[in-house]
């Protein structure tokens, strides 16, 4: 398969407020490592990864750069400057990428748990889609409620994927995408929303159920259990 420059994007200037922690949750740890080193070393790992950009507060870059100083990593990482919101951020990181860059993907910091082979699966079904999200088909009925408390429609489980990352697009298009969204004041929910808003076929890949985002207290309990998992 033809290669294509591809930088990953990883927003890590989050709060984290629902970890309940005093410190940014990236530098949790998770097996004796932070968190976003587990990611950082997924990406880096990946042939068809060339520049890892992370996204965070100018006041902890220097945090994050004593973190990984001794990695050794493989692939050239830069910092983008965190924005006040990850809409911002993400822009800010597409801003920051090579002028190499043909694909970028867009990949929580606090999802670290997505198998090697997996992320290569992924990044070659976007080489061909152009634009795809990663998601997995809803295991729950889900039901669409009003302001009262009533339940108002029972949604078709058979339609429904909850969405992960990575996220991956053509850059001319993501860019597009953010520019736009930048001038007309429009919030998306995740990066594939912005992209379907411009008018662009975003596809669905099929993604982990193991690739979970640590977002409270009980996600690093479960972390701990998929990543010895993944050791045996």
């Amino acid at each position: 398969m033809e290669h294509h420059f591809t930088s990953v994007i990883i927003p890590a200037a989050g709060s984290g407020s629902r970890m309940q922690a005093n410190k940014n949750k990236q530098f949790l740890e998770l097996s004796n490592k932070p968190i976003i080193v587990h990611t950082i070393q997924l990406f880096d790992q990946c042939s068809y990864i060339d520049e890892i950009i992370v996204v965070a507060k100018e006041s902890e870059q220097v945090l994050f750069k004593k973190v990984f100083e001794n990695l050794k990593l493989r692939k050239p990482l830069h910092f983008a400057n965190g924005g006040k919101t990850r809409q911002e951020s993400v822009h800010n990181g597409i801003k920051a990428c090579s002028d190499k860059t043909q694909f970028v993907a867009v990949h929580d910091g606090a999802r670290p748990f997505l198998k090697p082979s997996a992320l290569k699966r992924i990044i070659q079904s976007a080489y061909g889609l152009k634009s795809i999200v990663t998601a997995v088909p809803s295991k729950d009925t889900v039901k669409r409620v009003n302001e009262k408390g009533i339940v108002v429609e029972t949604l078709k489980r058979n339609e429904l994927w909850n969405i992960q990352t990575p996220q991956i697009f053509e850059y001319n298009v993501i860019l597009k995408a953010y520019e736009e969204a930048l001038k007309q004041g429009f919030e998306g929910t995740d990066d594939g929303s912005l992209v379907e808003w411009i008018g662009e076929e975003v596809h669905v890949v099929m993604g982990d159920y193991q690739n979970i985002k640590v977002t409270t207290p009980e996600d690093l309990v479960v972390g701990e259990i998929i990543l010895k998992d993944k050791e045996m």
